[in-house]
């Protein structure tokens, strides 16, 4: 399975300001590296939970035929805008031979056929949207978790260095503790 960004998320859940204020800086010299940390604080959360905590869209292809329903990474997932299959040596045609499961994960059962015209299905093509649509409505714990992590970025801008390293605060994880997926 390969799994790209198409569009990315267009607003964040904090601002500038809520980030100085956390860094407790108040020049405006390092305002593009502040958001950067946080943008990057925010990437860094949703890969640790598998969620997405804004608006953003992602395509997923999976090589062969899926014997069970396809999980979508990142959650929370909003709608599948595409599935698309392609047989053989053909490019990609769009399918209606799938659902979408509301479950944890959010998964995609296709049905499609497995062989058209005597060539079996070589790939699958699945575009789907995932995150809060408003910025808004990110949970607080998980904003403050993305605001403390890129102060701590901000703070310890060599993490590694000789004789040293800076682990992620552990604040930060207390908060994400109850956003994780219990797995069995």
């Amino acid at each position: 399975m390969i799994l790209e960004l198409i569009t990315p998320p267009a607003a964040e859940p904090f601002t500038l300001t809520d980030l100085k204020v956390a860094f407790r800086v108040d020049h405006t010299a390092e305002d593009d590296l502040v958001m950067e940390l946080g943008q990057t604080a925010r990437r860094f959360i949703e890969r640790r939970l598998s969620t997405a905590m804004v608006n953003q869209t992602w395509q997923l292809l999976v090589q062969g035929v899926p014997e069970t329903p396809i999980p979508l990474r990142p959650g929370t997932v909003t709608s599948v805008t595409s599935v698309e299959a392609a047989y053989g040596d053909h490019d990609f045609a769009s399918t209606t031979d799938w659902r979408f499961i509301r479950s944890v994960p959010q998964t995609v059962e296709v049905t499609a056929p497995c062989q058209e015209g005597g060539e079996e299905i070589r790939e699958l093509r699945i575009t789907f949207a995932a995150g809060a649509s408003d910025p808004a409505l990110v949970p607080d714990d998980l904003v403050r978790a993305t605001i403390l992590l890129a102060a701590h970025y901000y703070e310890n801008r060599q993490a590694v260095a000789e004789g040293r390293y800076v682990a992620m605060p552990m604040s930060v994880e207390a908060l994400l503790q109850g956003f994780r997926e219990a797995r069995l």
